[in-house]
């Protein structure tokens, strides 16, 4: 007899699991065995920007990524690390003194991050880099892009599977899902890179 605390823990712990994983391939995945991810993708000529070595993110230069978005990707949204957020966006103000990034409370009480009005939305450092002074390569630290331009196909959708390991007597639980996905549209993607240290 099971009991349902023990059954709901372990279909949060199963669910949670599925989403970092599917969350850090969509990003991050290099193609094999997994999706392929939005930093293995290069942004099409002129979409990209560069940040010196050495140098920090400036006010012009998030004007200048802001305009390499084409208008008809408009609903695009910032992705980065939180650290590279708090460390160079939060603070920044612009000729006028306005702040860049605006952090408000939305209506279901958390946080939510702008930069120039822009929704930003954070991901892992495991899966991309903080942004640093120096890097020992050139880096995307942050880039736009619309997710209704990536395509992610589930060939099995989760399923759950008990079974007996004979070796040790342990009763066990697996959960599989057979997942695949790419980006179908590169124009939402405009990336801003660090540069290595030359």
């Amino acid at each position: 007899v099971t009991l349902e605390v023990f059954e709901r823990t372990l279909a949060n712990n199963i669910a949670e699991a599925m989403v970092k994983a599917l969350e850090s391939a969509i990003i991050a995945g290099t193609g094999e065995n997994q999706p392929k991810g939005v930093l293995t993708e290069e942004a099409l000529e002129g979409q990209n920007h560069d940040i010196a070595a050495g140098a920090d993110i400036a006010y012009k230069d998030l004007a200048t990524i802001e305009g390499l978005l084409p208008s008809a990707y408009e609903t695009a949204e910032w992705y980065m690390t939180k650290k590279t957020y708090y460390s160079q966006i939060v603070g920044m103000v612009d000729a006028q003194k306005q702040p860049v990034a605006r952090t408000t409370i939305g209506i279901d009480g958390k946080p939510v991050h702008n930069i120039l009005g822009r929704p930003v939305n954070f991901v892992s450092s495991e899966d991309m880099a903080d942004f640093a002074a120096t890097m020992e390569a050139d880096t995307v630290v942050g880039f736009m892009f619309r997710m209704s331009d990536y395509m992610l196909n589930t060939n099995m959708n989760l399923t759950v599977s008990h079974y007996e390991d004979h070796d040790t007597d342990d009763k066990m639980t697996k959960a599989i899902m057979l997942a695949d996905g790419k980006v179908i549209d590169k124009n939402s993607l405009v990336t801003l890179t660090k540069k290595a240290k030359a």
